[in-house]
C-alpha cells in the first residue's frame, strides 16, 4: 500500500512539472515579440547547426562581419534554387560578411541533416552554416520563403527583403553599414 501511494505520488509530481515545464516554454515564446528594422538583434544561439563544427552556432562567432540570414525549408524550390547564389555571396564577401541558412518551417533536425546528406551525396554539398530554429520564426515575422533578414555588423535589421533584392550594390551598402533603401518584404 505504501509503495503504490508513492508511485502514485511520483506519478502526479511528475505530470505536474511536466505540464508547468511545457507552459513556462510555450509562454516564453508567446512572449516574443517580432523584431523589425533598426531592431538590435539578440546573440542568439543554435545548439541544432548539423553541418557546423561542433553543432553550435552564436552570431557572436561572426564579430565584425555583417550578417544575411536566409530562411527557407527543404520543401521550398525557390530556396533551394537560390543557394549557388548566396553561396557566391558568400565568397564574394566572406571577409566581411556571413549568410546563415536558417531551417525554422518546423521541420526536425533528422529532416534537415537527411537533405543537406542528400545533397551531399550528389555533389551539390551546401557549406554555409545551416540552423534549425523554432523560435526564429517568431523573432523575424515571416510566413513566405525564401526570406532575408539583412543584419549589420552594428547587429541591428538593415532589410527584410525577398530573393531578388541580393545584389551587389545593397550587400556593399551592408558592409559599409550604410542604410539600405530596399523593398521591405511583409511577413
Amino acid at each position: 500500500m505504501k509503495k503504490s501511494m508513492i508511485l502514485i505520488v511520483m506519478a502526479v509530481l511528475c505530470l505536474f512539472l511536466r505540464v508547468h515545464a511545457q507552459s513556462s516554454t510555450t509562454q516564453k515564446n508567446e512572449n516574443v515579440k517580432p523584431l523589425l528594422i533598426g531592431d538590435k538583434v539578440p546573440d542568439l544561439e543554435f545548439l541544432d547547426a548539423p553541418n557546423v563544427a561542433g553543432g553550435k552556432l552564436k552570431f557572436s562567432d561572426f564579430k565584425g562581419k555583417a550578417l544575411i540570414l536566409d530562411f527557407w525549408g527543404t520543401w521550398c524550390g525557390a530556396c533551394i534554387s537560390g543557394f549557388p547564389h548566396v553561396e557566391e555571396i558568400q565568397k564574394k564577401y566572406r571577409k566581411y560578411l556571413q549568410v546563415i541558412l536558417i531551417a525554422d518551417s518546423g521541420e526536425g533536425s533528422a529532416s534537415v541533416s537527411a537533405f543537406l546528406e542528400k545533397r551531399k551525396k550528389n555533389g551539390e554539398e551546401i557549406k554555409l552554416p545551416v540552423v534549425i530554429s523554432k523560435l526564429t520564426k517568431k523573432l523575424f515575422d515571416h510566413n513566405h520563403y525564401p526570406h532575408y533578414v539583412w543584419v549589420g555588423a552594428d547587429r541591428r535589421i538593415k532589410a527584410i527583403t525577398k530573393a531578388n533584392e541580393l545584389e551587389d550594390e545593397s550587400i556593399k551598402r551592408l558592409i559599409a553599414g550604410l542604410d539600405l533603401h530596399l523593398p521591405i518584404k511583409l511577413p
